[in-house]
């Protein structure tokens, strides 16, 4: 009976146990997670667009030691991670951790684009009067 109330007590308490995020602030909606596993041991992972723990959904269990998310429109995203041993013994959730997810503006988009129709306008142009330049070239010679 100790025994099993001390594995008990040490699955819950893993200590130093989070999860990580390549960013706090996405403005393409993309970012990895990314956390460190024990042998014998995998992750459960949870999602939630408010901190409210009825809220929180599991998006990965399993052995990975990362995963990258992608496709998230504008808002914060918070995420939470135990362990869980073979045993199916659970610790207690990791510190939660916030990602903001904010694209580029309409305009801020539309400059890239004006910008890259430029480069790609000259580009051509360059091309084409230098091909006709070239071959002027071959006609007189």
């Amino acid at each position: 009976m100790f025994s099993l109330a001390m594995s008990i007590a040490q699955a819950a308490a893993e200590p130093g146990f989070n999860i990580k995020s390549s960013t706090e602030l996405s403005s393409d909606g993309r970012f990895k997670l990314s956390w460190k596993l024990p042998e014998n041991s995998q992750i459960e992972l949870q999602q939630a667009s408010k901190k409210a723990p009825e809220e929180y959904k599991t998006i990965y269990q399993g052995f990975d030691l990362s995963t990258v998310i992608t496709g998230f429109s504008n808002g914060q995203y918070h995420y939470r991670a135990r362990l869980i041993k073979q045993t199916g013994q659970a610790s207690n959730w990791s510190p939660v951790i916030t990602i903001d997810v904010q694209h580029h503006s309409l305009s801020k988009a539309l400059i890239f684009f004006g910008i890259g129709l430029i480069v790609f306008l000259s580009t051509l142009l360059l091309i084409v009067l230098g091909n006709k330049k070239h071959q002027h070239g071959f006609n007189n010679g």
